[in-house]
């Protein structure tokens, strides 16, 4: 509530960067059948009954066994959130796209179903890997997926020197201050001029709300969208914060 009382008007925008991003990408009414075999599999989800080993490599530090229909009610993005990711792809024609927290899949299916990005995706938990690679067979997405198991740290170094430029760099795990400060230092050098960083979560915790405020700082343009933090550099533009409605 105190997000949307705050947020910043869109008449009153005076960026034109961010109204073209809003008007273009979070504002703008969807036709949602491309994303329906998407949402298919995520309904799918949330009555597998299987139960999975879940290791938290992030904030918790704990395995623990878990139903994966619990896993999708808990932890998949909501399709609001998602289709932003995707439009946002769309419209800048994004095509190296790197996710860090691959979870079940889907939104990795959001950021890999534009016709032109290829998608690198990470995720720490082998048995939700496993899950996820399912999902990518059903969204007949595996030919624009090179998805990779381990941790971050593991596998960030032979990512970025395989593929040394990112358009969109989406960090979706292991949330706590440290790890997301960290990312982001290692992560910024690889955003290509024109590209977005995503926060994800960024008032899940006092230590990501404290990661978002400081990250905001380091770039030229922040976009609050409570849900999801939006970050680029655009060289030659002033240093501008907005926080902005997505519902």
């Amino acid at each position: 509530m105190q997000h949307y009382l705050t947020a910043t008007r869109i008449d009153v925008l005076h960026s034109p960067f961010v109204f073209e991003l809003f008007q273009q990408c979070i504002a703008k009414e969807v036709n949602l059948l491309p994303y329906q075999n998407i949402e298919n599999i995520r309904e799918q989800l949330r009555s597998v009954q299987t139960e999975i080993t879940f290791e938290d490599f992030g904030a918790s530090q704990n395995s623990r066994k878990v139903k994966v229909k619990d896993l999708a009610n808990q932890h998949l993005k909501p399709p609001r959130i998602a289709q932003i990711l995707n439009r946002i792809i769309l419209y800048k024609n994004y095509s190296n796209v790197l996710e860090l927290g691959t979870s079940l899949g889907i939104s990795a299916c959001y950021l890999a179903n534009a016709p032109q990005a290829f998608l690198t995706t990470i995720e720490g938990s082998k048995a939700v890997w496993q899950q996820a690679q399912q999902t990518f067979e059903q969204a007949k997405l595996t030919h624009k997926v090179i998805s990779l198991q381990g941790t971050f740290d593991q596998l960030l170094p032979e990512v970025l020197a395989k593929k040394p430029m990112f358009d969109f760099i989406f960090i979706d795990g292991n949330h706590s201050y440290e790890a997301t400060m960290r990312y982001v230092e290692i992560l910024n050098p690889f955003l290509s001029e024109n590209g977005l960083l995503i926060l994800d979560d960024i008032y899940w915790s006092p230590g990501m709300t404290k990661a978002w405020k400081e990250t905001s700082e380091k770039f030229t343009v922040s976009i609050d969208l409570f849900f999801i933090g939006i970050l680029s550099k655009r060289q030659g533009q002033v240093k501008e914060d907005f926080k902005l409605r997505v519902w």
